[in-house]
């Protein structure tokens, strides 16, 4: 993170303005960028989770029945599919295609 970028940082808070990270990235991997920066606070998951100073005050969570149903109808067409939360990511399962992207 460029020096400058951090100093502007510095000055929004410096003028009761909170900078807030906005990106379709998952929260665990904020670390780097959030202890380059000082900043606290994210919209993460593309507005799935969202982080004020460190809290996790909002999820949006896909119902069970959906998921089951999602999930079913993926493995029946042998479709491998990739989670993510806040925390972690895991997939059904492991193809080619799998190994390409997340080896």
């Amino acid at each position: 993170m460029p020096p400058e970028n951090v100093a502007a940082l510095k000055a929004l808070e410096a003028n009761q303005i909170l900078p807030v990270i906005a990106t379709g990235r998952n929260y665990y991997e904020l670390a780097d960028i959030m202890a380059a920066t000082g900043v606290r606070s994210a919209i993460a998951a593309n507005g799935g989770d969202i982080f004020l100073d460190g809290d996790h005050i909002f999820q949006s969570v896909i119902g069970e029945p959906q998921l089951t149903r999602f999930l079913n109808t993926s493995a029946a067409q042998d479709i491998q599919v990739a989670m993510y939360n806040s925390e972690a990511s895991a997939l059904t399962g492991h193809n080619q295609l799998t190994t390409d992207n997340y080896a």
